[in-house]
């Protein structure tokens, strides 16, 4: 998966330092992260190339480099870079150092949501700022404190002997059969939600839950756990189509092998072909 990246390749610690000419800058417009890509490597912007005026918070570092978010999009612009869809950094899952440049961005994506969308309190409306010692951010007036949040989400393999539930979502881009997923809501537990969301979207009961893995998912600013669960009772769906556009069973044989593994949802899916669901 995209976050399969050498172990303690990046260091998130939080540094209140200003970026120097070498460092790497990560700048988001929307859904696009700005960057060059020739061939099989991903490149970003070095500071010198960079508007010196902007404003630029320090994320991480790797090899030595470091890593900051300009939040100040729309005032970057160095030759021969432009701004590409995120789903881009999925491509390079798996292929080395660079694999560690793609993960960066994509958790730099996440923390460039975060920060855009608590720019001012929530209790009084001022202006917040960015913190000195840890990464979060104060309100100079009422002194609210936030830190990073994350959403926890569920993926839900449900099989019934050799065959898969299957789903398409309703109302997205993405068109590619995907599994049963859904957020966690207050106050259960997050085996609760597997059989909250399966039921929900589609009618149908579960039993042996099992937890195979999580994947922390920049993209959406989730953590996603992924569960295979074994359907109980009745196969008959149920759809909630504003939810799902489509959701039905295929056997092993029947689904089409995933050519990229950068998802939770992909490396599942492609287990359940393999015959290897049981497997931890």
């Amino acid at each position: 998966m995209i976050q399969d990246i050498r172990e303690n390749s990046l260091n998130y610690t939080y540094k209140n330092i200003t970026p120097s000419p070498a460092d790497c800058i990560l700048a988001y417009n929307e859904k696009n992260v700005l960057c060059f890509i020739n061939k099989d490597k991903i490149y970003f912007p070095e500071f010198a190339l960079c508007n010196q005026s902007a404003e630029y918070i320090y994320l991480f570092e790797t090899d030595g480099v470091k890593f900051f978010l300009c939040i100040n999009e729309n005032l970057l612009n160095p030759d021969g870079f432009s701004y590409e869809n995120i789903d881009v950094l999925k491509l390079f899952s798996g292929r080395e150092y660079f694999n560690e440049f793609a993960y960066g961005a994509i958790v730099g994506y996440h923390l460039s949501c975060w920060y855009k969308s608590h720019r001012f309190c929530g209790k009084c409306g001022n202006k917040m700022l960015v913190g000195n010692k840890l990464r979060n951010l104060i309100c100079p007036h009422c002194k609210d404190e936030l830190f990073t949040s994350i959403a926890p989400a569920v993926i839900v393999g449900l099989y019934n002997n050799d065959k898969l539930l299957l789903t398409k979502y309703a109302h997205r881009e993405f068109t590619n059969y995907a599994l049963i997923g859904g957020y966690a809501e207050v106050g259960e537990t997050i085996e609760q939600t597997v059989a909250r969301e399966v039921f929900e979207e589609t009618g149908l009961k579960v039993k042996n839950i099992r937890y195979y893995k999580s994947q922390p998912w920049g993209f959406s600013q989730t953590l996603l756990f992924g569960f295979w669960a074994e359907l109980d009772g009745s196969d008959k769906l149920t759809i909630d189509y504003d939810e799902l556009s489509v959701a039905c069973w295929k056997k092993r044989n029947e689904i089409p092998p995933r050519e990229n593994l950068a998802s939770l949802t992909s490396e599942m899916i492609q287990k359940f072909i393999d015959g290897k669901e049981q497997e931890q």
